[in-house]
């Protein structure tokens, strides 16, 4: 079951308010598996809403910036040859 990113918390405490039990966590933030009484497991895992997208995207390009200026720096830049 996928949910927002800032439902999460609140389906898994609920869950686990109503007798389930969380099975893994080891993917926590981004996933975790739960099971009720009975054993039966469902996954839960988060959408990262457009906000979240966007940073990331931001993030990466300016990771991307920052290493071609450092290699430009260093004469380390990549030349491509066609």
């Amino acid at each position: 079951m996928f949910v927002p990113d800032d439902q999460a918390a609140t389906r898994i405490a609920a869950a686990v308010a109503a007798g389930g039990r969380i099975v893994y966590d080891a993917e926590a933030p981004e996933w975790w598996t739960l099971a009720d009484p009975e054993g039966n497991e469902v996954d839960v895992a988060v959408v990262p809403g457009r906000e979240e997208i966007w940073h990331a995207a931001q993030d990466a390009e300016q990771r991307d910036t920052e290493q071609h200026a450092a290699e430009k720096h260093t004469g380390k830049e990549e030349t491509i040859h066609e």
